[in-house]
């Protein structure tokens, strides 16, 4: 006898295999965005650190260290405060005082950077950034420490930044 269709038990059987295959596939899309997103979530702010010590590097070498370099930390900011010499860093023409700070009431986590002391102005260098805190040991020398926090994941940065300015 010749058959040319399936039979029911091989349409189930076919099914319960198809099934299982789509079910194997759907559970690895999750568990794969699901890796993604955690690997973001520890990406970035990695990414952000690495940026924000860059710009605060570059900006602070030129930092005055005549005028005072300061910080300043209470229950509603963190704040450093210089004056950069003018002539080595673009569009700034003349020695000007720059801020970096963080409003803990408003933006907690957004650190910005701008030439007006009014908290939460000026350019945002991050949005995770959680703490930062200032030193000075040495005359010519400023130490940073700055927390970035994305989930549950959270980076320290430490640097040591040698003050090249007048």
């Amino acid at each position: 006898m010749k058959k040319n269709s399936f039979t029911l038990i091989e349409f189930v059987i076919a099914m319960t295999l198809g099934t299982i295959l789509m079910l194997a596939l759907s559970y690895q899309f999750i568990a794969i965005t699901r890796f993604g997103n955690v690997l973001k979530n520890k990406a970035e702010p990695s990414r952000e650190a690495y940026i924000v010590m860059d710009h605060m590097t570059h900006v602070l070498r030129f930092a005055k260290v005549s005028q005072a370099i300061s910080y300043t930390s209470n229950a509603n900011e963190e704040r450093l405060t210089a004056t950069i010499e003018g002539g080595h860093i673009s569009l700034v023409p003349a020695d000007a005082v720059y801020y970096y700070q963080r409003d803990k009431t408003t933006n907690p986590n957004y650190l910005y950077f701008s030439s007006s002391p009014t908290p939460n102005s000026g350019v945002v260098l991050s949005q995770y950034c959680t703490s930062f805190i200032a030193s000075r040991p040495v005359q010519n020398e400023l130490i940073l420490q700055i927390t970035f926090t994305k989930g549950g994941s959270s980076t320290t940065n430490k640097t040591t930044i040698r003050v090249l300015g007048s």
